[in-house]
């Protein structure tokens, strides 16, 4: 079997194969666009946050460094050592002994100034004896007694002997001398142990550092960066920033650095709040064994990357909208001129062709050189069309002309047949005024069916003829017969085929009408969109499926030229289906209803033909 390809108008290959291009190209741009964006961005977030971490490292080391120092300066001077170191230590069993009271608080003053090299570096530099005496210099340059196990460093710096011990960040109070700006900030303490020249405890050294000053590089990359979350935490894991100035520490975001395995400065994507993605990178000091966290959850980083959509997305309907608008324009201007020629050539029908007064196929509006030689090809072909159709239609109407004689012809002596026996019994009888009766019908009957001038009549004329046969067939019938005619006023003149009822109704009395009477017979015409519906239907009711789809079948398998091989009478059912096929090919109707109890309907029907002068024969 020969495969066949299917074809496609040119609007169909513009907005679905060019425009379908078109669509798929931008399409592919935007994701490889939208590909290598997301990558630069995710590029981009990750060199930010491995930047944010290096730079907060240095600064904050720089700030420790700077602490470190001091406490360092302190702990090696030779002025603290000596002279705190003589005026107490503790002895081997943990208690102290003062050696003597005096100590010189101008001479420590300087000393603590030395430690910062005079630069006031550090908010505020303590030493603390161990009979819990305080010389401080910074906001409060004065000698005081403490509380020195109060202090809640005093375990944890006792027990480091030595070691460097951050506290986390706390409100300070000075003094009421104090500036009170000065109240709301947040400090971190460095304490250290130190030890006199013999090696034995004799204090402690505080540096205490404004976290406004540890913290500005970090506060100021908050600042300008919101979206993103920093985070230190000291050698313990304690949040040492960011920091509640009402003096709580915030919760920490130790655990997600040892959840994570993160690795120092190696960015990778973890589930931070409430399970949100963020990008993180963690960094360490290493001197003091502090941490930084820096993150930025997923839509903050690829928020710019939603813009780009919106407008890609924006600009992409704008530029699809467009191209169709484009595709439909050049599809119009370059289908137009086709389709002109496509619109003439199905105006090209028999009437056009054997008119006269039918106009050329008008020249194609067109700049393309091929349009044109189609449209002459086309005129040249309806030129040629015209002479042979005029030809081949006359031919084949005087041939259907010939046929239709030839079957109307056939109707007649089989009807002849059947009114010649009817009389013969009725002489028989003596009915003379029946036989008269008879005959008036009977030849105004003949008079219309040997009239062959017109093949096509109104329904009304042939009603007339079929009200004459049933004048005739009362005769045998008598009172026992009625006869129902119900005509739409809107189908009494449209033309059908002569002769076309005669034969069903004769079937209905030779066939319909062998059961007890009474007998009906009722003929009923309508108009059904623009074809015209005859019913004829008897209440016989004899007729059984079986026989009706044998009968069917019979007059389907029916040729057109079957006539030639009829003999004469031997028509009937099959004469009216071959009529109906000749004059309106596939277009007639012929059925048989019998589904209705007791009673057998046949219905014919076909296109309607208002005038003659409309009618083809």
């Amino acid at each position: 079997m020969k495969k066949t390809t299917k074809k496609y108008s040119q609007i169909v290959y513009l907005f679905w194969i060019y425009a379908g291009a078109i669509i798929f190209v931008l399409g592919a741009f935007f994701v490889v666009i939208d590909a290598v964006y997301k990558s630069n961005i995710y590029t981009d977030a990750k060199n930010q946050t491995t930047t944010f971490c290096t730079s907060i490292q240095s600064a904050v080391a720089s700030e420790l460094n700077k602490m470190s120092s001091i406490a360092m300066n302190v702990v090696y001077s030779d002025i603290i050592r000596d002279t705190l170191g003589k005026s107490q230590e503790v002895d081997d069993k943990g208690s102290i002994s003062n050696k003597d009271s005096s100590i010189p608080m101008l001479q420590i003053h300087d000393a603590l100034n030395a430690a910062q090299q005079n630069t006031q570096s550090a908010s505020q530099v303590n030493v603390y004896t161990l009979n819990e005496v305080c010389i401080g210099t910074g906001f409060i340059d004065a000698m005081s007694n403490v509380q020195l196990k109060e202090k809640g460093w005093y375990d944890a710096a006792l027990s480091l002997d030595g070691k460097k011990f951050f506290t986390v960040p706390e409100k300070i109070t000075f003094n009421e001398f104090t500036n009170k700006n000065m109240e709301d900030h947040m400090y971190i303490s460095l304490v250290r142990l130190f030890h006199n020249r013999k090696g034995k405890k004799a204090g402690f050294v505080e540096v205490v550092q404004d976290c406004n000053q540890i913290f500005s590089l970090v506060d100021q990359l908050q600042e300008q960066n919101p979206q993103t979350s920093i985070f230190i935490f000291n050698d313990r894991g304690e949040t040492v920033y960011p920091y509640d100035k009402s003096g709580v520490v915030n919760p920490g975001y130790y655990s997600l650095i040892k959840d994570n395995n993160m690795e120092p400065l190696v960015s990778k994507w973890i589930h931070t709040d409430y399970y949100i993605k963020s990008l993180a990178t963690y960094q360490v000091i290493d001197s003091y064994n502090w941490s930084i966290l820096v993150y930025e959850n997923r839509q903050s980083i690829y928020y710019p990357l939603h813009k780009y959509r919106v407008v890609f997305f924006t600009a992409g309907f704008i530029t699809v909208l467009l191209v169709i608008l484009l595709c439909f324009w050049l599809s119009r201007k370059i289908t137009r001129p086709l389709k002109e020629i496509k619109d003439a050539t199905r105006q090209i029908t028999i009437t056009s062709v054997l008119d006269e007064e039918h106009e050329h196929i008008n020249e194609i509006d067109s700049n393309i050189t091929e349009i044109h030689q189609l449209c002459d090809a086309i005129r040249m072909m309806y030129e040629q069309l015209k002479d042979s159709s005029r030809e081949v239609l006359l031919s084949r109407a005087e041939e259907t002309r010939a046929k239709l004689s030839a079957t109307q012809s056939l109707v007649n002596p089989h009807f002849l047949y059947n009114c010649l026996t009817h009389m013969s019994i009725m002489a028989e009888e003596e009915m003379n005024d029946e036989i008269v009766q008879l005959c008036n019908s009977l030849c105004d009957f003949f008079r219309y069916i040997t009239s062959t001038k017109e093949m096509k009549v109104p329904l009304k004329e042939e009603l007339v003829c079929i009200e004459k046969y049933i004048d005739c067939m009362k005769i045998r019938y008598g009172e026992d017969l009625t006869y129902i005619c119900n005509i739409s006023d809107s189908v009494k003149d449209v033309l059908i085929p002569k002769l076309i009822l005669q034969p069903i109704v004769e079937n209905a009395f030779k066939h319909g009408f062998n059961k007890k009477p009474p007998w009906v017979l009722k003929i009923s015409a309508y108009k059904r969109r623009k074809n015209w519906r005859i019913e004829i239907e008897d209440n016989g009711g004899m007729l059984t499926d079986e026989q009706k789809e044998v009968l069917l079948k019979e007059f389907r398998e029916t040729k057109k030229n079957a006539f030639y091989n009829m003999e004469i009478g031997g028509m009937g059912l099959k004469n009216t289906y071959l009529r109906m096929k000749l004059l309106y090919g596939e277009k007639a109707m012929f059925t048989i209803v019998n589904h209705y109890p007791g009673r057998t309907k046949f219905i014919l029907g076909g296109p309607i033909e208002a005038t003659k002068e409309k009618s083809v024969l």
